[in-house]
């Protein structure tokens, strides 16, 4: 599962994680679970329709590939900038404030594309959605690396002793802290 979560960060986090993908080997059995949570948690949080997500999931899988492809590029031939001479820094940073530019096109593109289809409503919730998606599964990767409990699982249990009046004991316990 640690595989898993992994492949959602690279997919879907950091530009310059993307190149590493290859080197983990992911299964498409854990890719396709992944992508299953993924429709199931942004339809869910969009609360779309039927008529919506069957229009909604063919625009927004092509703004992934196309955000994909797009940075896919800018990690080949990554070299280290403290490496790099000033004239080949000069042209990295211009490169990459292009591909910015080309990143928020392709964000205004989809909005446009969505409108259509959602309500403002929606399509501003989609970049939520997307963002909690991206923190649920890495506490997810988190919680198998600690060895299984979640950050929420540990945050109910916190408030619960915090109710119940643990947290004065154990202030009383580490010496009046």
């Amino acid at each position: 599962m640690i595989v898993v979560g992994l492949f959602f960060l690279i997919t879907f986090s950091s530009p310059a994680l993307i190149g590493q993908e290859r080197e983990m080997r992911v299964s498409p059995e854990q890719k396709e679970k992944i992508e299953a949570m993924h429709v199931g948690f942004i339809t869910d949080k969009l609360a779309l329709n039927p008529k919506q997500a069957s229009e909604f999931w063919p625009v927004y899988n092509q703004y992934r590939e196309e955000k994909r492809a797009l940075m896919g590029e800018r990690t080949r031939d990554r070299k280290d900038p403290l490496e790099m001479s000033e004239a080949e820094a000069r042209d990295a940073l211009e490169t990459m404030m292009a591909e910015k530019e080309q990143k928020i096109e392709l964000e205004k593109k989809l909005h446009m594309d969505l409108a259509d289809i959602l309500s403002p409503n929606q399509v501003l919730a989609l970049s939520q959605a997307e963002s909690q998606f991206r923190r649920h599964m890495l506490r997810q990767v988190r919680s198998r690396v600690r060895g299984g409990e979640s950050g929420d699982e540990r945050m109910q249990e916190r408030r619960q002793r915090f109710r119940e009046g643990e947290h004065r004991e154990q202030r009383r316990d580490r010496g009046g802290q």
